[in-house]
Order: structure tokens, then C-alpha cells, then sequence
């Protein structure tokens, strides 16, 4: 199994991508999941993108490291990158820590919505949706404006049916799996004169006076 980083760039634009990817075969015509690259591969086509490989690595530990050094929060910041996260585990922190880039997105998607909205009502959409309660929401639970243009408000009210929560239950297994893991990447270890226990990364070397494990009562 190899464990590499890979760059996949635009051929018209200029725009890249930089990403992790598990594979057995070096030459496969893996391009990447990023939202923004997808995207584009749909708008330019596959046969404009070329992918090479930066960096491979036995295990994913390294691999995971060297995205998160090549992909900062710098690299995010440049034009041509169409990657919305850093790298490495817990990458999306930088989205889901910054409120503002948040309200921002949801403003964008938001505007797409009313669009269609628009598309399928008519220019009378607004009142349209009104009289289906589309306001109610709001005017229930007194939200305010920054929890409105956050995008908070598309489930208040409802329930999910026994069948939804199963499928959230596994979907979220899944998600927990591998790099999702908090866990992911690390071990535990314990010290029984300080009676401490702590998690550090398996490529670590263990402290003089540390023992492997955990240790629930000293």
C-alpha cells in the first residue's frame, strides 16, 4: 500500500490541488475529492487536469503530516488553490472555527436557494413561501439575524424518523473511522509516580518513566 500527496492542476487556469490518497497502484487516475476541484472537473473536463506525485510514504501518519505542512493556513489564502481545508486530521477546524467565513458561505448558499426558489415560483416567491409557513421558524423561536445567515434554521421544529437516525448512526461510524478518529494516529501512555495518563503520536518515542497504555486507577 502506498501512502502519497499529490498535486492535480488545472490546465487552462493554473489552479491546483494538493491531497492525500491510499492506493496500490501509483498510476491510478485518482484526481482528487476536493468540492472546489470537482467541480472544475466537471466545468473543464478530466483531460484537462494533470496530477503528479509529490511525496509517498509507507504509512499515513507521514502522510498526513507533510499535507498539513504543505497545505496552512498561507496556502489556503493563495488564488489559485482550490483546496478549502488544511491538512492533515481535523483539517476542516480552520472552517468550522472561523463564524465569519462561515455566515459567508451560507450567504452564498442561501443566495442559490432563493434563486431557485425564484426559478420555480416566479418573481412572487417570497410570499409564496410565506403562506407555506416559510417564516414561521423565525418568528417561533425569535432567531436573530446571524443565526439565520449561519444556516441554522433548516431543522428546527422537525424530527428525525427512526429510519434517518439509523442511517446517521452508520454514517457517522464511517466518519469516525481512520483519519475521522480522534483517536486516529495516536497511543496512550501513563507515568504511575506522577499518576498521569497522556496521549502522544505513535511516532513519538516514549518518555523516560512513561509506560504504553493507560492506566484508569494508580
Amino acid at each position: 500500500m502506498y501512502y502519497t500527496v499529490y498535486k492535480t492542476t488545472n490546465q487552462i487556469n493554473g489552479k491546483f490541488y494538493i491531497g492525500t490518497h491510499k492506493t496500490t497502484n501509483l498510476n491510478d487516475d485518482y484526481l482528487g475529492s476536493g468540492t472546489l476541484l470537482k467541480r472544475a472537473l466537471l466545468r473543464y473536463g478530466v483531460e484537462n487536469f494533470r496530477k503528479e506525485i509529490l511525496f509517498v510514504f509507507d504509512n499515513p501518519e507521514e502522510m498526513f503530516s507533510k499535507e498539513a505542512e504543505l497545505v496552512n493556513i498561507d496556502f489556503l489564502g493563495e488564488q489559485n488553490s482550490y483546496n478549502l481545508k488544511t491538512g492533515g486530521c481535523g483539517g476542516w477546524d480552520y472552517i468550522n472555527n472561523n463564524l465569519d467565513l462561515r455566515i459567508e458561505k451560507n450567504k452564498k448558499a442561501r443566495k442559490n436557494a432563493n434563486k431557485r426558489l425564484e426559478e420555480k415560483y416566479g418573481d412572487d416567491w417570497r410570499s409564496i413561501v410565506s403562506s407555506k409557513g416559510g417564516k414561521s421558524k423565525i418568528e417561533k423561536y425569535g432567531i436573530d439575524d446571524n443565526f439565520v445567515a449561519a444556516g441554522r434554521t433548516s431543522f428546527l421544529g422537525k424530527k428525525h424518523s427512526i429510519e434517518t437516525k439509523n442511517k446517521i448512526g452508520e454514517k457517522s461510524s464511517k466518519r469516525q473511522s481512520g483519519c475521522g478518529n480522534s483517536q486516529f494516529g495516536t497511543v496512550w501512555i501513563h507515568n504511575s509516580i506522577l499518576q498521569q495518563n497522556k496521549k502522544i503520536s505513535k511516532t513519538e518515542t516514549i518518555p523516560e518513566g512513561w509506560v504504553l497504555g493507560r492506566k484508569m486507577k494508580f
